[in-house]
């Protein structure tokens, strides 16, 4: 017991923001293009509703990344982050569960707004935790979260529309 007392915080803080971003770029952000073309295809969406569907996410994102340092100063990081998870896995169900183009659009636009809710204060908050020295490592091993979600999303995503059956 005695061990886990002395690891330095940072690495638990580290470990949790790696972990949203699997969730809010791995998952919900860059898998987006694994789904895209089953959303297209269950919607009954043109190609031009798809490409409003893709940019949805990346204005929400836009939106977020230009804001959420305000908000950081106001709220503080964990705060946002955590507000900003709930807010990608709103976002998520919400597209999930959409039947209509307007309702998936609102819900990317959310998930988009989230992703860069949780990405922002979270390289921010990284940066109190670790010495100048091992900042890029952290955030290297925190953004390997994102890149952990495109990965078992890819794999996932064709076997789970495989099983299901539909298209």
């Amino acid at each position: 017991m005695d061990a886990i007392k002395n690891i330095h915080k940072g690495w638990f803080i580290l470990i949790l923001i790696t972990l949203c971003n699997l969730a809010a770029l791995g998952f919900a952000r860059f898998s987006f293009g694994a789904i895209l073309p089953f959303m297209k295809n269950g919607l009954g969406l043109n190609y031009q509703q798809t490409g409003f569907l893709a940019l949805s996410i990346f204005l929400g994102y836009l939106i977020a990344v230009l804001v959420a340092g305000h908000f950081v100063l106001i709220f503080k990081a964990k705060k946002v982050i955590v507000f900003s998870l709930f807010l990608v896995s709103t976002g998520m169900v919400l597209t999930a569960s959409a039947d209509s183009f307007y309702i998936s659009f609102i819900g990317c636009f959310i998930i988009g707004v989230a992703s860069g809710g949780i990405y922002v204060p979270s390289l921010g908050l990284l940066g109190q935790w670790f010495t100048n020295k091992s900042k890029g490592m952290a955030m290297g091993i925190a953004m390997a979260g994102s890149g952990g979600g495109m990965v078992f999303s890819g794999v996932t995503v064709p076997i789970l529309i495989a099983q299901t059956g539909t298209n």
